[in-house]
């Protein structure tokens, strides 16, 4: 075999050796990508109850409070 020869097929099996690596690195990237955007999903599902029910308490809170002033308003126009 000449050099040329010898050279030429070192760098078909250096490109197919790349090529095999940038597609394994391609494969292993989207994996890991599809992986963290499901956590990330999962945490936006846990953050989005936490502030649902964290409404809910303030809401309840604040018609709390406001029945009570209510109440006192009441009170004292009676007393009056």
């Amino acid at each position: 075999m000449s050099t040329q020869q010898a050279v030429k097929k070192e760098f078909t099996k250096l490109n197919k050796f790349i090529g095999t690596e940038i597609k394994k690195s391609a494969h292993e990237t989207r994996n890991a990508m599809q992986e963290l955007n499901h956590h990330h999903m999962a945490q936006y599902k846990k953050l989005k109850i936490a502030v649902l029910i964290m409404l809910l308490a303030v809401s309840f809170f604040v018609g709390m409070v406001f029945q009570s002033n209510l109440n006192l308003i009441n009170v004292e126009q009676i007393l009056n």
